[in-house]
């Protein structure tokens, strides 16, 4: 139960460090101390109550459903915002000699905020010069039908990706790694998206007052970072559900909040393959114990890295191995957005 110390960390430094006015702010607050009393109770369950399945996979996705609209209510207030800003990005206002920068976007975005009301875009991987539009996903749909398809599509990436960080936390240091990775990368991205020019540059969306983003994710990689350095080979210390399902729900909210949540796929790619690993051992396993009456695998043993393990290699060098596949999957990340 490490993760409790990890969740602590990330609480007492954004009371002190963010602007609690902020509703990015307040919503990453929310989630942490969601998905970290999602993990510990699941802990819980599973250390002093002798129960090794711990919380019940239905209820758990449900808990995670609720926080996925919680997230995904906040996340439409900064559509509107978004979509303003990226619309002056695309347009030469700033370059209007008769009003200095900062007071022309704010006139720009009083004006526009009258024709433009929530509208649910984000970014495309290697896509520069486009944007998905949610709410044509499914034409002629009205704007209730649009706030439906949107939830849904944030509890997926939620649940999916909070539940792929727990598949990933069964070798010292490997669910810390990534999750340190992966957080030098959102502080990457969170300085771009916060500043005007170089938004503009990069012609990513511009995301208001993402410098809260920006600060959150710098308190996130530094609170990995610190449990890896005793959770690394042999480790000290384990994060257990605390930790793991907590990092994958401040990813993925950190990623819809930067309009990026595209992107996690490719960024995570090992999160990608352990969870097809489970499910393709689990599909093939009763597809042939239906078919034959015994139940065959595919891999040794699932997710995928057991299988690495269960072959001889050693688990700290499957670890650095996936290290590396992360490393190259966020170079690939950055080249999609430059």
């Amino acid at each position: 139960m490490g993760g409790i110390a990890i969740a602590i960390s990330i609480l007492i430094n954004s009371i002190f460090f963010l602007s609690l006015k902020s509703k990015h702010s307040l919503a990453l607050i929310f989630v942490t101390i969601a998905f970290a009393s999602l993990g510990a109770y699941d802990d819980f369950k599973k250390i002093f109550k002798k129960n090794k399945k711990g919380l019940s996979p239905k209820l758990k996705i449900l808990i995670q459903s609720l926080i996925g609209v919680t997230v995904a209510f906040l996340s439409i207030e900064k559509n509107c915002d978004t979509d303003i800003e990226n619309r002056i990005l695309k347009n030469s206002y700033y370059d209007n000699e008769k009003l200095s920068w900062p007071k022309n976007i704010f006139l720009e975005k009083n004006l526009i905020l009258k024709e433009n009301n929530k509208n649910f875009i984000t970014s495309i991987p290697f896509c520069k010069n486009y944007f998905l539009d949610y709410s044509k996903i499914i034409p002629n749909t009205n704007k209730s039908f649009t706030v439906l398809i949107f939830i849904l599509i944030v509890i997926f990436i939620l649940t999916a990706t909070s539940n792929a960080t727990n598949l990933i936390d069964g070798m010292d240091g490997s669910a810390a790694g990534f999750g340190t990775f992966f957080g030098f990368f959102i502080i990457f991205l969170s300085l771009v998206s916060s500043n005007f020019f170089l938004a503009k540059q990069l012609n990513l969306l511009l995301i208001p007052n993402a410098e809260n983003l920006l600060m959150f994710s710098v308190i996130f990689t530094f609170a990995y970072l610190g449990f890896l350095w005793e959770n690394a080979y042999p480790a000290k210390i384990f994060m257990g559900d605390t930790g793991s399902l907590l990092m994958g729900g401040l990813i993925s909210t950190i990623m819809i909040f930067l309009k990026q949540e595209l992107l996690i796929p490719i960024v995570g790619i090992v999160l990608v393959v352990e969870n097809l690993s489970v499910i393709i051992q689990t599909a093939y396993f009763k597809y042939t114990k239906k078919k034959t009456g015994q139940g065959k695998r595919i891999f040794l043993c699932a997710p995928i890295h057991h299988h690495f393990q269960a072959k001889g290699e050693h688990e700290n060098r499957i670890s650095f191995k996936f290290f590396i596949i992360t490393i190259i999957s966020i170079f690939i990340s950055i080249t999609s957005i430059i």
